[in-house]
């Protein structure tokens, strides 16, 4: 019991503060870098949480972005409060959504940089709980409408603008792999314009199964277009 108050106490001790920065900070930088699955599409093909990237990206950088602010200036404010637990929850929630990958993972000794995330989520959440403390000693009193407020916020945009940009790169990838050469070319400019939304592998797919000489050479001009890339060199990667 003793140490579960100690980890959650006002005061922060060194080993604390490395446990912070390396599970809050440092690894979420490197398995974003090293993704091969989950927001990034490797050599496996589609990642499992494509559709959310441009979400995933946000909070993440945001959360880190946010987590080092409080860590190094220890500055409280109820919109950093709200930030913070909106780290907690998207963490937690990431971790949730990935743990089958991550269990899977385990077999081949990577399946623990899955689970980093419940890590993260309790980093976030122990400085939420400090900075809320905070709040309760100095004459700046937090709000928890506003630190409720700033949390919705900080969710719910990024998630709105994901899910505006999944229906545009939806309509716009139809009309490129199934629409006329009239909606191809009206789609593609919309496709390198909201590129973070795109899964370019739709195309490769898309390729693979069309027997149309005419659409295969639309499908392969487009995917260079997007991705300055050959097509026949991703599906041969997409096979191997």
């Amino acid at each position: 019991m003793d140490f579960w108050k100690r980890q959650f106490s006002e005061s922060r001790s060194g080993p604390q503060l490395v446990f912070d920065v390396t599970f809050g900070i440092l690894l979420p930088i490197i398995c974003l870098i090293a993704d091969p699955i989950v927001f990034s599409s490797g050599i496996g093909g589609r990642a499992s949480l494509f559709e959310y990237r441009f979400f995933g990206y946000t909070e993440i950088g945001l959360g880190v972005l946010v987590l080092s602010y409080f860590l190094i200036f220890r500055k409280t404010s109820s919109w950093l409060a709200g930030l913070l637990v909106a780290g907690a929850l998207f963490s937690l929630v990431l971790g949730a959504a990935i743990f089958p990958l991550s269990i899977l993972g385990l077999v081949i000794g990577i399946g623990i940089l899955g689970l980093s995330p419940f890590l993260s989520a309790l980093v976030f959440a122990r400085n939420v709980i400090r900075c809320q403390r905070s709040f309760r000693s100095t004459e700046h009193r937090g709000s928890a409408a506003l630190t409720t407020v700033f949390c919705v916020l900080a969710l719910g945009i990024p998630l709105s603008l994901q899910i505006a940009g999944n229906h545009v790169a939806h309509a716009a990838m139809h009309d490129v792999t199934a629409g006329s050469d009239e909606q191809a070319a009206r789609a593609m400019p919309k496709l390198r314009i909201i590129r973070p939304f795109v899964d370019s592998d739709e195309l490769v797919f898309a390729y693979r199964s069309e027997d149309s000489t005419e659409r295969r050479e639309r499908l392969k001009t487009a995917y260079r277009a997007m991705t300055g890339r050959s097509i026949e060199d991703r599906l041969d990667e997409l096979s191997d």
